[in-house]
């Protein structure tokens, strides 16, 4: 499900909502296009973006590879943190990836954030399956894509 309103935690990114159930409160995956800083490699640039290696995680982060039908190889991190505000251990998701097509470039990033283990790990089949089918649409396919 693709939310129109921007929110507040990542008010530039696209925003899906992830609903396995009409009674549960949707669980958000922020998406978006992180323009590539010049001369930053792509295994740098995607353990940055995931936090592959924060320091702030309560224990060593999961790093695994991940790729995409759309996209390529990237990196799916799964961390958990505390949370400055309230003390609470949160989990934290994110993919990562280099999309490169001739002259165009950019990383793409998907986050999503939770206080509740469980909810992000009951939905990591259907966030994983849903990770998969992000891709670049080409400027005339947005185009017709948003005055539909």
């Amino acid at each position: 499900m693709y939310a129109i309103r921007a929110p507040a935690a990542f008010p530039d990114f696209e925003v899906f909502l992830h609903l396995p159930h009409p009674r549960e409160i949707p669980l958000p995956a922020y998406v978006d296009l992180v323009e590539i800083e010049e001369g930053e490699d792509r295994k740098t640039a995607l353990r940055e973006l995931t936090h592959a290696d924060a320091s702030y995680a309560v224990e060593p982060p999961i790093v695994e590879d991940f790729d995409s039908p759309h996209l390529g190889a990237g990196l799916r991190v799964l961390r958990y943190y505390q949370d400055e505000d309230s003390n609470e251990v949160h989990v934290g998701l994110r993919y990562a990836w280099r999309y490169e097509k001739g002259k165009e470039a950019a990383d793409v990033l998907i986050i999503l954030a939770d206080p509740d283990a469980g909810r992000i790990l009951r939905a990591l089949d259907d966030v994983d399956e849903f990770a998969r089918t992000i891709r670049i649409s080409p400027d005339e396919e947005v185009d017709s894509w948003k005055s539909s």
